[in-house]
């Protein structure tokens, strides 16, 4: 484990030091448990993982999908970004093995292609990076991690399977934060977290040839499920729609609702629904009919 990249987290984002402090424990003591399973095991031993499983849950949650809720932007940095047309894009995203400081190269997930089309959708125009004539910068910053486990036979966890054991990335770990950026008005920052932890078992699967190729397929950190990390309702997705949101009220999402990725109708469609608390379907027609009805109440 890389510690110095673990503390880069908790001094980056205090806001997820509680949730991540969790996580990374517990991952930490899946590989513990995994060595002790050849080793002799003694009463000292177990009633100290007793008692870290026991009291961790209660202080620090046990969720293992987690959304960081930022506080909304103020009333001078809304009409500032609301009054802003150009927008200059700026994403960067990196991906490692586990904790490891080992890049994960040739991946690249479509943060910058969904970006640019929810802020078209929410009426911006979009200048490319070298430009100078823009009124406000939106930066993605993103860090994934790959998380792996040890399997046994029939891709079981190494603790209800006999050996020999064999290293599998089947966890992922996706972070970021959405910045906007203008001159002379306090910078907005939106943070997001998705932890998929690996599974203890992988169901197993009668097909031979199945087995062997999930188990190929797994070997590899580019293999671990950072696509299903990006589509959680809970990460990036929601964190920018939220964040349009924040910015020029109700409007866009609706128009979102038309998009072609499903993922962002569903989130579009889940905050419509907190927001407003009327329960239409995904149909646009029928929320802008009951948006023109009720403009002077909501954003």
């Amino acid at each position: 484990m890389d510690f110095l990249k673990l503390l880069k987290i908790y001094i980056d984002y205090p806001l997820q030091i509680k949730n991540v402090a969790w996580q990374t424990t517990r991952y930490w003591l899946w590989g513990w448990t995994h060595e002790l399973t050849i080793k002799k095991w003694n009463p000292f031993r177990l009633l100290i993982l007793a008692s870290i499983f026991i009291i961790l849950p209660v202080s620090c949650g046990t969720s293992t999908t987690t959304k960081i809720r930022d506080a909304k932007p103020t009333n001078h940095q809304v009409s500032a970004f609301d009054s802003a047309t150009r927008i200059r894009l700026i994403v960067t995203q990196s991906y490692y093995d586990d904790w490891s400081v080992d890049s994960i190269e040739a991946l690249s997930l479509p943060f910058e292609t969904v970006a640019c089309r929810l802020l078209q959708n929410a009426g911006y125009s979009l200048v490319s990076s070298d430009s100078n004539r823009y009124d406000l910068v939106v930066k993605i910053e993103v860090i994934g991690r790959a998380m792996s486990d040890m399997y046994g036979r029939n891709l079981r966890g190494s603790l209800s399977a006999p050996p020999p054991y064999e290293k599998l990335y089947t966890g992922a770990l996706l972070e970021g934060v959405i910045l906007l950026e203008m001159s002379e008005v306090p910078t907005y920052n939106k943070k997001f977290m998705v932890f998929l932890s690996p599974p203890d078992r992988i169901d197993p699967i009668e097909d031979k040839n199945l087995v062997r190729f999930k188990r190929e397929w797994g070997r590899h950190p580019y293999d671990a499920p950072f696509w299903t990390a990006f589509n959680d309702s809970r990460g990036f997705i929601t964190a920018i729609l939220e964040t349009l949101y924040y910015v020029r009220g109700i409007g866009p999402l609706i128009t979102t609702l038309e998009d072609e990725d499903p993922y962002v109708r569903t989130a579009s469609l889940m905050i419509l629904r907190q927001v407003t608390h009327k329960y239409f379907g995904y149909e646009p027609e029928e929320w802008r009919q009951w948006w023109g009805q009720n403009k002077t109440t909501y954003r």
